[in-house]
């Protein structure tokens, strides 16, 4: 019986794509009430997707998962899918540029991916090979292993430093008395009067440090055994709390989905068993979801409210919540006067004219809430409008092929790890801002690391 090829994998997930975009095409041209010009936009766009596709192979293959095909396979589930619906907030030609602005989101990061090839050497055939070899013990692993306990160190000092400088911690009061004697909104955003410099310290350490020491010891385990095993079953529960600290949503959901994402790229001698963990911790991220959701906002703590709070995280603030929050920044800012060019981004801040403002200040503001997350598409329509939208996602595609080709291209523990931290960093923009200080700083420092690990197996 002759040996499935890397080739053959790929010729049959182009064939399937091509029967998808049949389909599609009969779905719009056939059955769809939209009127042409969308669906002339939307065939344009998944048609050129197809083309640029083919002729970036496995540099952008969803059998063999890189950063930009996982970022789009996760932007069309939770951002294009559910934007068909968002749409119906719009009407007039603002909705033919959301959809336009949505679709080319398919054509332009592909873009960017094949511009990284044209200018690097032989990409393709390291990213064969790459994919071809399975995970190795390297000896950089065991040096790693000192980074990781340098890195818990650092975990619980920041955390530490957090809790002497908050005026309260919302985990503890909880606890101490629920409902508790706080306003919503003040309970909910407590963690924004905390010194500027020590909450990113912390906000750093939990969210790139945790899931860094966590992901490391999981792979560990499941790959080098029981005594592993024991070292996450003691730095699970202390990780988790450290998470759960400020009831934020973001942090545990991450935790538990980053465990759903590493079974998928770690191998598994049961289909079964592994399609059993991804669906576990899916579950378990939007049961802490739910879990979050009720004491965040001081709900009535029963199964029910805790059920529809789950079924809410996964369902909306996940599945839909991006695409309506860009479906509503879009009728906002529908003209090139109203473009805000950059004047609040806080990365950009320090910036003749710029002003940063506080998530807190947003929520009590009614005309101010328009600032929130939007998504990296609404980010970039309010700020600079279509063209901010080209180019970002042609950005978007060049870093993201440039971190998958020079970052991710050893197979070892360590590499596995940030290849799971880089995955879930990459996608945070989907939901958020296309320049969050902490998204990017996670980002930007586990490609560091990358980089570091990278370079010590190679000196070793």
């Amino acid at each position: 019986m002759r040996t499935i090829t890397i080739r053959d994998v790929l010729i049959r997930e182009s064939l399937l794509l091509s029967i998808l975009f049949c389909l599609y095409s009969i779905y719009l041209l056939c059955i769809s009430d939209s009127d042409i010009l969308i669906k002339l936009i939307l065939l344009t766009c998944s048609a050129l997707f197809l083309l640029i596709k083919s002729k970036l192979g496995i540099s952008f293959s969803f059998t063999f998962l890189s950063v930009p095909s996982f970022f789009i396979l996760v932007f069309s589930a939770v951002l294009m899918y559910p934007s068909f619906y968002a749409a119906d907030l719009l009407d007039g030609d603002i909705k033919y540029w959301f959809v336009f602005c949505l679709s080319s989101v398919y054509v332009f990061v592909p873009l960017g991916v094949l511009i990284f090839n044209l200018v690097a050497d032989n990409v393709n055939n390291r990213l064969k090979k790459y994919h071809s070899l399975p995970i190795l013990k390297t000896k950089a692993d065991k040096s790693f292993i000192v980074l990781i306990i340098i890195s818990f160190v650092l975990i619980l000092s920041s955390t530490i430093l957090y809790i002497i400088n908050a005026d309260f911690i919302q985990l503890y009061e909880i606890f101490k008395e629920y409902p508790t004697s706080y306003g919503v909104l003040e309970f909910r955003f407590g963690a924004e009067k905390v010194p500027k410099l020590i909450l990113g310290i912390f906000e750093l350490s939990r969210r790139l440090l945790l899931p860094l020491c966590i992901m490391f010891m999981y792979t560990l385990s499941r790959l080098r055994g029981k005594k592993w095993t024991f070292f996450l079953i003691v730095m699970f529960p202390l990780g988790f709390l450290v998470s759960l600290l400020t009831l934020d949503r973001s942090p545990p959901v991450a935790l538990f989905g980053s465990l759903a994402l590493i079974n998928i790229v770690l191998p598994s001698k049961s289909f079964i068993l592994k399609i059993a963990r991804i669906v576990f911790y899916l579950m378990a991220a939007g049961l802490v979801g739910g879990l979050v959701s009720c004491v965040q906002y001081q709900k009535a703590f029963d199964k029910e409210v805790i059920f529809y709070n789950s079924h809410y995280v996964l369902s909306y603030r996940i599945g839909q919540d991006a695409a309506y929050s860009a479906a509503k920044v879009f009728r906002v800012y529908d003209s090139k006067e109203k473009q805000l060019k950059g004047r609040f981004i806080r990365m950009f801040s320090f910036l003749p004219g710029r002003k940063f403002r506080h998530s807190f200040e947003n929520l009590k503001n009614r005309e101010l809430r328009i600032l929130a997350p939007c998504s990296f598409v609404g980010d970039l329509w309010r700020n600079w409008g279509y063209v901010g939208v080209i180019l970002g996602s042609i950005w978007v595609g060049f870093f993201y092929q440039f971190i998958q080709v020079k970052i991710l291209n050893k197979k070892s523990y360590v590499g596995t790890t940030i290849k799971v931290i880089i995955f879930v960093s990459s996608i945070w923009i989907i939901w958020g801002n296309m320049f969050g200080i902490v998204t990017t700083s996670v980002l930007l420092l586990t490609v560091l690391l990358g980089r570091f690990s990278h370079y010590s197996i190679n000196m070793k």
